[in-house]
């Protein structure tokens, strides 16, 4: 595993998933994927956002939290 924590660290919840097994993460991870893409979570998500406004998120890429304004095009999808 990466020596470098990530950006929103919790101690117990990382020590945790440190010592689960790769069935456990496969478990966890179908079931977090499965939530991020229920399509009731996003219309929630997506009511409360309006062209303009100024959001953080996460960048996986470089594994930090940054900041965003929504556009157009991101309304459309």
């Amino acid at each position: 595993m990466n020596a470098r924590m990530p950006p929103m660290q919790d101690a117990v919840l990382i020590d945790a998933l440190n010592q689960a097994t790769s069935l456990e993460l496969y478990q966890l991870s179908a079931l977090v994927e499965r939530l991020i893409t229920d399509p009731r979570r996003i219309v929630a998500v997506r009511k409360d956002l309006h062209l303009g406004q100024v959001v953080r998120f996460y960048d996986g890429r470089r594994d930090t939290m940054r900041e965003g304004r929504i556009v157009e095009s991101a309304m459309r999808r």
